[in-house]
């Protein structure tokens, strides 16, 4: 009876962890805010407080580190000698795509109930202005469509605009929502098990050209 007692405990407090109600609160004019909520509890993550300054490592952790690093690129290094770069840029293609899509999968996780954004653009004279504005506009507005089509969004409001009056611009973001943890979980269990899918089928693939060497 115990364990049942247990395995109920786990899997509530798994339930807690997975459907726990996750809200963020961001905003930015000059420096950054960013307060997150877990079952009510405000958690500031920024503005960051200072921390002391960490004590210097020492030197034998140091050169451990720095061996690590030297035997890390020698295996990348032999990776590429052996395999050839087309194999070694086709693999990193693949991981970029698992990666695309986990990330995908993670913004979908995310719904933001108010997208508030001002942007105010600077220039020398009006004529700069002008072509800094026209720059802003080029880069801004694609990139916010790409956001709405990835993301929910429910309510927005966007303004940019030259500043003629020769302010020196302004951007004040602000942007109110809550995530899915559950869909966060998901997007990573989906990554790896996506990962490793591949990295099975690799070392299938070249245990299969090395027997067939050998005959």
């Amino acid at each position: 009876m115990t364990a049942v007692y247990i395995l109920l405990g786990i899997a509530a407090l798994f339930c807690l962890i997975l459907f726990a109600p996750v809200t963020f609160n961001f905003y930015y004019r000059g420096q950054p805010r960013l307060t997150v909520r877990v079952w009510g509890i405000p958690l500031h993550l920024l503005p960051q407080k200072e921390k002391k300054q960490k004590k210097k490592m020492p030197e034998k952790r140091e050169k451990e580190q720095e061996k690590k690093a030297s035997s890390f690129l020698k295996s990348l290094s032999d990776s590429f000698r052996e395999d050839g770069l087309g194999a070694t840029l086709h693999w990193l293609g693949r991981l970029a795509g698992l990666l695309k899509t986990a990330a995908g999968r993670m913004l979908r996780a995310v719904t933001v109930r108010h997208l508030h954004l001002e942007l105010s653009v600077p220039g020398e004279d009006a004529a700069a202005t002008a072509v800094h504005y026209g720059q802003v506009c080029a880069v801004a507005y694609p990139a916010l469509t790409l956001l709405y089509a990835g993301m929910r969004i429910k309510d927005h409001t966007v303004r940019i605009g030259p500043d003629f009056a020769g302010e020196g611009g302004a951007v004040l973001i602000a942007v109110r929502g809550h995530v899915a943890v559950w869909r966060l979980l998901g997007a990573g269990i989906g990554f790896l098990c996506g990962f490793l899918r591949m990295y099975i089928k690799d070392k299938q693939k070249e245990r299969t050209d090395t027997d067939g060497r050998k005959q």
